[in-house]
């Protein structure tokens, strides 16, 4: 843990790196590759919650980023994985899950969505509290609407299953800006679900522009990254991110990383 910080008190970060396609030039995984694990660093997080790891980009940060362990799909497209601190966090158990309809076969695209869209689940047994941690990165669909919905009603079915000893962040693409159905359907109050809440909502502290997806040229300007709490996390600072080789105009991915800083609120007693 670095010095200073609280006992109690863990950073999480999303971060949609952008895929590894078939782009030469500045904006191939190649070229941007240093930059992204040279911000993974300098913002230091105790669990990372990625979007986008496409064939050789999470093998390639593994061997870079030796102070984690991971938990992410098998195959070429682990693409929501999750990292964590062994220092801080034990792995209780990890899985991912499609979002699709309840019939569908494994692996479908789920309603209205263009791509399969897959949830990494991690739930973490915290070395300095003895609390659990439940961890999700999600990425939704960029273009069906119904399937961002329905996709984010999965999402919040699982947080509801888990006990009373378990809070939960979930973190990612949501690819819905604030006032959009599957943003406010994430975050709504309703019955039978545990609720959860915009930790750019209820932070003590907010920093960074509004923005989380810039594009490469830094034209595009949309807030579609949120990290998301249950009610038993409290948020002391919420960050979105400039990397810092964005001033000389290079960006090391379309999106800005976004920082959470958080703490367990203390137990209440009856």
């Amino acid at each position: 843990m670095s010095a200073g910080r609280k006992r109690s008190g863990f950073r999480v970060l999303m971060y949609n790196v952008r895929y590894e396609g078939t782009t030469d030039g500045p904006l191939s995984w190649e070229a941007r590759r240093a930059a992204v694990v040279s911000e993974l660093r300098r913002l230091d997080p105790d669990v990372l919650a990625l979007q986008e790891l496409w064939l050789n980009q999470l093998p390639e940060l593994r061997e870079r980023l030796t102070d984690y362990e991971w938990v992410a799909a098998s195959g070429a497209l682990p693409h929501t994985a999750i990292a964590y601190r062994p220092a801080r966090f034990a792995l209780v158990e990890g899985e991912t899950f499609w979002l699709s309809e309840p019939d569908a076969e494994p692996g479908a695209a789920g309603w209205d969505a263009t791509y399969q869209r897959r949830v990494t689940r991690a739930t973490l047994g915290d070395r300095e509290t003895e609390r659990r941690l439940v961890a999700f990165s999600v990425h939704l669909d960029h273009e069906g609407d119904r399937a961002r919905r329905e996709g984010i009603g999965v999402i919040r079915d699982r947080v509801s299953t888990l006990g009373s000893d378990c809070e939960a962040v979930v973190a990612g693409d949501l690819n819905a800006e604030p006032g959009a159905p599957a943003y406010e359907r994430a975050v709504a109050v309703e019955p039978g679900w545990r609720s959860l809440q915009d930790a750019a909502r209820v932070a003590s502290v907010v920093d960074g522009p509004g923005a989380t997806y810039t594009g490469f040229d830094g034209e595009a300007d949309r807030c579609l990254d949120h990290v998301l709490v249950t009610d038993g996390l409290t948020v002391d600072r919420l960050r979105r991110c400039v990397p810092s080789c964005e001033s000389s105009r290079f960006r090391p991915s379309d999106h800005r990383p976004v920082l959470a800083e958080l703490r367990y609120e203390e137990p209440r007693t009856v």
